[in-house]
């Protein structure tokens, strides 16, 4: 969960949290490094809700990988659309790195 992480080398634009880490001038040949953001979720009530609803061991697969999809595009298509936005007023450089899916308990 969120409360502890340990990592280590962790790479420039990796958006697995908690352990993300952005560009610094170290990473980049220009002045001014690209600004990035990625999404993660507490999504273990989620995974719950989805083993539920797939009844059947042999529904899981297909469970997860339509529902997840009808949950996810939309905060990547709000995500995206703000990063191209940044871009179109040419202010600076912003890039949508994407969502970590990883599977993580609650903090309730």
């Amino acid at each position: 969960n969120f409360r502890f992480c340990a990592a280590s080398c962790v790479a420039s634009g990796v958006p697995f949290f908690p352990a993300a880490r952005g560009a610094s001038l170290t990473d980049t040949d220009t002045i001014f490094p690209k600004i990035g953001f990625g999404i993660g979720l507490e999504n273990g009530e989620f995974a719950l809700n989805l083993l539920k609803e797939a009844k059947s061991i042999y529904a899981i697969n297909t469970v997860f990988a339509t529902r997840m999809k009808e949950e996810l595009l939309p905060i990547q298509d709000v995500c995206s659309k703000l990063a191209s936005e940044f871009d179109e007023h040419k202010k600076f450089s912003v890039e949508y790195l994407g969502i970590d899916t990883s599977f993580n308990p609650s903090l309730d």
